[in-house]
């Protein structure tokens, strides 16, 4: 009987075997593996994000609406309706560290909503690591989001800066996170 013991725990154990002859471990590593795969785009774009919202958002917080500015090689645009006298303009682009009234007031709404999104977007991604059930919704709000952004991007005046917006929107975030919302959707 020992004999017989110990010839068997010599021989490699390929565990009980499934439907095809294959054993339940090679079976389950395989469905599993997609799974992997699909996890990879919530994971990829939703790091990338966190990464740049911690360089973005400490950016701007230090550097104001002239860093910004500098950044986005913005150039102060004439409307059609704006008068020669008009101080709205005043200190857009220039060395004016201020920016005028109407630029720091729009600075500071824009901060504000990025404040909302600078906590809000860990707060998600950190309930989408302690209840996995709610990536979907979290790529699908995503997905809107990039669309919006794309949306936004399209009537912006900078061409170059427009164009690698749109690309990266469209090969990278669009394609993750509505994968995502896909794939899983197409798990069901």
């Amino acid at each position: 009987i020992q004999q017989r013991h110990q010839a068997k725990a010599l021989q490699p154990d390929k565990g009980p075997k499934g439907r095809d002859g294959e054993s339940e471990l090679t079976q389950e590593t395989q469905v599993k593996m997609p799974d992997d795969l699909i996890e990879l785009l919530f994971w990829i774009p939703t790091v990338v994000d966190l990464m740049l919202l911690a360089f973005t958002y400490a950016s701007c917080r230090r550097g104001g609406p002239q860093w910004y500015f500098e950044q986005m090689d913005a150039q102060p645009q004439e409307t059609g309706t704006s008068k020669k006298n008009d101080n709205a303009n005043i200190g857009v682009g220039s060395a004016d560290a201020s920016g005028g009234p109407r630029v720091d007031q729009l600075w500071q709404l824009a901060m504000a909503a990025y404040s909302a999104y600078a906590c809000l977007f860990p707060w998600a991604v950190y309930q989408c690591v302690v209840a996995p059930e709610l990536r979907v919704s979290f790529c699908a709000a995503m997905t809107v989001l990039m669309l919006l952004k794309l949306d936004n991007v399209s009537t912006m005046g900078a061409s170059a800066l427009k164009e690698s917006k749109n690309l990266s929107l469209l090969i990278f975030n669009l394609p993750t996170y509505g994968g995502y919302v896909l794939a899983k959707m197409l798990m069901k």
